[in-house]
């Protein structure tokens, strides 16, 4: 798979938020930048 491929399913991908709600990571941007952040949890 290309880096550009990736990239592509990645921004399109469907989240689960901590309500219960569904969104894709596109629609979320859309109107405005987005920053996501990935959080480990060490516990």
């Amino acid at each position: 798979m290309a880096v550009t491929e990736a990239y592509q399913i990645a921004m399109d991908a469907e989240v689960t938020f901590s309500d219960g709600t569904d969104r894709r990571l596109s629609d979320l941007w859309e109107k405005c930048p987005l920053l996501l952040v990935f959080l480990r949890h060490f516990g």
